[in-house]
């Protein structure tokens, strides 16, 4: 097979939007990655691919680049085949991940995570940088819904929350650092003044962006924003948008009068508009025998996806009363089971444990994590409105839960301070004992979650609430604790 570019014509360079992450160190895993967010395509490369794209962070002749990979895969040990190094180049430039150039263009962008240093002083060491990142845009709402864990509300003042410069100065630091998708959440994120100007900017990312609202408040104008941050981003960008039942009579109960109709408008038109659609469903005890309806009128209205979840017991949810006991929600996630296979061609349909005790075969992360570690710390972090940064969304406000604050540190000194080390290994499970006699036996999905222990419970160590609330389906123990 001739070579796939002879020397001296057109040369080929890394679209400059793609992300590019070495993490091999973590968990001695070899992982490195480009990601492009706009095509929603992880690649995972060998040490040698992964040196070629970043050789390619400037134009070179696809025989110069030969060269260079031949010489990386000397020195890395690996073989080097013309032929696939031709296949390779191609499905790139096919994909869009390498383009043609000009002979001296050069990549406008920071390397994502390759200047940052690694943690090395962590009993499990992290990644480099988080690779998922929860950003409150205000603690405010419209709304005082019975579930929020923020326990938001509109009467809430918007005191030292973070300003509009500073929104979007911490949005372009943690996309130069690498981070591979970003959720906007809130509070209700369309109450800030500001909104469109942040939606704008979210265009010149390179992550993958997941915007949140509860379709409230969105004006046309806003909508046509997001429509073109849609357009820009292809699969990079989602909006998410709350829905909690197929009526009014159990959607309305749980959040606020009017907030059913008023979401429902919003699905269609975000829709209409070209934007992609994932519902967020919360499981009450209102709307567990409508499932189905909420799928069929997620897909009239054009959602992508729907994806229903049982509630967080911390907030307002943290009173207990709209949980479901263990037999509803597997009841449940079976129900979704079927209504997944039924409109596989239509919409897709998602069952998350997230707040639930299961087993760990039901859970399948981005990567590998191991025993007495969740995401939060290791490749995941929050943070507030206020700047203060946090484990996870769910610890979100908890004072005794923070690591940092941007507006003193930057993100990537926070994520390496030792501040973080019980969230990568500082305890185990010996330590945890209401979770001794359960049925799951140390095979709990959400065990290691710990900040939700903490942020529900008040106790980093203590059973999650949930674990209360079903212990008579939870423990072999008759009565198990209460």
């Amino acid at each position: 097979m001739e070579s796939i570019q002879r020397p001296g014509g057109t040369c080929i360079i890394l679209r400059d939007d793609v992300i590019l992450r070495d993490e091999r160190h973590y968990l001695e895993s070899g992982v490195s990655f480009c990601r492009d967010s706009r095509k929603g395509e992880t690649l995972y490369l060998s040490p040698s691919a992964f040196e070629l794209l970043i050789h390619l962070t400037s134009a070179s002749a696809v025989d110069d680049a030969w060269t260079h990979y031949t010489s990386r895969c000397s020195v890395n040990g690996e073989p080097a085949n013309r032929e696939e190094f031709d296949d390779f180049v191609r499905g790139l430039l096919a994909t869009g991940t390498l383009e043609a150039a000009g002979l001296g263009k050069r990549h406008t962008r920071p390397l994502s995570n390759l200047s940052l240093p690694v943690s090395g002083t962590a009993p499990i060491k992290p990644m480099t940088f988080p690779t998922r990142v929860s950003v409150e845009l205000t603690r405010r709402c419209n709304m005082a819904c019975l579930h929020c864990l923020r326990s938001s509300s509109p009467g809430l003042r918007r005191k030292e929350e973070l300003a509009t410069w500073e929104i979007l100065g911490l949005l372009h630091e943690l996309d130069t650092n690498g981070v591979t998708s970003i959720a906007l959440t809130g509070g209700e994120t369309t109450l800030r003044p500001d909104i469109e100007a942040i939606v704008e900017h979210l265009r010149c990312l390179r992550t993958h962006v997941e915007f949140f609202t509860n379709g409230f408040r969105l004006r046309p104008a806003l909508i046509e924003k997001l429509a073109e941050t849609q357009r820009a981003k292809g699969q990079g960008f989602h909006v998410h948008l709350s829905l909690d039942g197929a009526t009014p009579a159990t959607h309305d109960w749980l959040r606020a009068r009017g907030s059913f109709a008023r979401a429902t408008a919003a699905t269609r038109a975000l829709c209409e508009a070209g934007v992609r659609v994932v519902v967020e469903t919360c499981l009450t005890p209102l709307n567990l025998d409508e499932l189905q309806d909420i799928v069929f009128l997620c897909r009239s209205s054009g959602a992508e996806t729907v994806s229903i979840h049982p509630i967080s017991c911390t907030g307002r949810g943290g009173s207990g009363t709209l949980k479901l006991p263990m037999a509803e929600v597997y009841r449940a996630a079976d129900e979704v089971a079927r209504l997944r296979e039924e409109h596989r061609d239509g919409i897709d349909v998602r069952f998350d444990f997230r707040f639930t005790p299961s087993e760990s075969d039901r859970h399948l992360d981005d990567f590998p994590l191991p025993q007495n570690t969740a995401p939060a710390g290791m490749f995941h972090m929050a943070i507030g409105a206020d700047g203060q940064v946090y484990p996870c969304t769910e610890s979100t406000g908890v004072p005794a839960l923070v690591m940092g604050d941007i507006r003193k540190e930057t993100t990537a000194e926070i994520w390496r301070s030792p501040r973080w080390h019980l969230f990568r290994g500082g305890w185990t499970i010996g330590q945890l004992e209401g979770c001794r006699g359960c049925v799951f036996d140390g095979r709990c999905a959400s065990q290691a979650c710990r900040c939700y222990a903490a942020a529900s419970q008040g106790d980093f160590f203590s059973p999650f609430p949930d674990c209360y609330l079903n212990s008579h389906s939870l423990w072999r123990e008759s009565g198990g604790r209460t």
